[in-house]
């Protein structure tokens, strides 16, 4: 059968008995030192499960802190980024309306230097027209005055000459007809 000896079968009476195979009983005073350990060790395990629950708890409350914290830097970030659009937004229509705010004002600054063009050509040609009308009227002035010292020399030549023929020619004949010339002329 078997040739090795069995840990649990007694030994025979001649062989040696192994140490490891030997139980040695306890002695007496060792249970009353366990019994005064035992209570302090509960104790230490009491403690220190409490510890451990007490840091499972902060640490689940830790924990829930930072996902409320993920979940507010999530919302901030999305927040941040709505409102990066919109600002990129709102600076390109504040750059549209200041080209369209400049090219208005470029038109604008064209029609007025047309209009104040036009204004200086106007008061040049209103000087001119006035000045050519003051010219007019002084050459026409100076005709009707020639005119008139005209009409006023022969009306004065007439009537010297009609005074004067009237004493030898026949009344009414005033002229060249009085002094024998071709045309007569009556003197009124």
């Amino acid at each position: 059968m078997n040739s090795e000896p069995n840990a649990s079968s007694p030994a025979p009476a001649g062989e040696p008995v192994p140490a490891a195979d030997v139980v040695t009983p306890a002695p007496a005073s060792v249970p009353s030192a366990d019994a005064a350990s035992q209570p302090v060790a509960r104790t230490l395990v009491l403690v220190l499960g409490a510890i451990a629950v007490v840091a499972l708890l902060l640490s689940g409350l830790l924990w829930q802190k930072l996902s409320q914290i993920q979940e507010q830097l999530a919302r901030q970030s999305a927040d941040s980024g709505y409102n990066a659009m919109e600002a990129r937004s709102m600076a390109r229509q504040a750059q549209e309306l200041a080209r369209e705010t400049a090219a208005r004002q470029a038109v604008m600054d064209a029609r007025l230097s047309e209009v104040a063009l036009q204004r200086s050509q106007l008061e040049e040609l209103m000087q001119s027209l006035s000045r050519s009308r003051d010219e007019n009227l002084v050459v026409d002035i100076e005709s009707a005055i020639r005119l008139a010292q005209q009409q006023s020399q022969l009306t004065a030549a007439w009537s010297r000459c009609c005074r004067t023929q009237v004493g030898r020619a026949a009344p009414g004949a005033c002229g060249p007809a009085a002094t024998g010339g071709a045309a007569a002329r009556r003197c009124p």
